[in-house]
């Protein structure tokens, strides 16, 4: 049977190939974060000099969220699984911008025509003589050294951190055994196909038949 598409004036042999006409584009989500984190980084990055620049943040990312949400909805095909992975990357990415927001904000008030203080002196090393020995970069220089010690301690310490939180766990609350427990049960609760589709564990289409999804 042959079907006539609106869109394009070849003739379509299939069902599939009809579909194939009306699905949009896939939603491209590694590009998606790449653009969200270049937006965020370049407003803290700037946030110092233009105390704006958040706020500008913000509105973009609110916009950005509910536009792709329509979309994502409305016009693009349904995605493939992805993992956590690209998730968790990009929150410890977002961790790093507080490194380049103390250094882009060090940079700029360091700068001597922009603001002065006394220079504080630092034997041996000469800093009176240098940006960074302005009083009132003190503070932004300790938190700067603090947040890189602290994270490179955690990472080098978080694994043994959490070897340790789980032996002690297994000692006090034994939820390995708790744990095996419910897996071995968990294969003999039986649920009918009515009482799932009537909680909403099962509902929606897996195809892109048209006649099966008249909407």
């Amino acid at each position: 049977m042959l079907y006539v598409s609106s869109k394009c004036c070849f003739l379509r042999y299939s069902q599939y190939d009809l579909n194939k006409n009306y699905l949009g584009p896939y939603f491209d989500l590694k590009h998606r974060y790449t653009q969200i984190l270049v937006n965020f980084y370049i407003c803290w990055m700037y946030s110092t000099a233009m105390p704006l620049m958040p706020m500008i943040g913000a509105i973009s990312f609110y916009v950005s969220y509910w536009i792709d949400k329509f979309l994502f909805c409305n016009f693009y095909r349904i995605p493939p699984r992805y993992s956590e992975k690209m998730g968790t990357t990009s929150t410890k990415l977002i961790g790093l911008s507080v490194i380049v927001h103390l250094v882009m904000s060090i940079a700029m008030m360091g700068n001597g025509k922009i603001f002065r203080s006394v220079r504080r002196e630092v034997p041996f090393l000469g800093f009176e003589e240098t940006a960074l020995g302005q009083v009132h970069l003190l503070p932004l220089e300790m938190l700067l050294l603090g947040f890189v010690v602290f994270n490179l301690l955690e990472n080098f310490v978080g694994g043994w951190k959490r070897k340790l939180i789980n032996v002690f766990r297994c000692l006090i609350c034994r939820t390995k055994i708790t744990k095996g427990k419910l897996l071995s049960q968990m294969n003999t609760v039986q649920v009918d196909y009515r009482s799932a589709k009537k909680r909403g564990v099962i509902k929606g289409l897996a195809s892109y038949n048209i006649l099966q999804n008249p909407k």
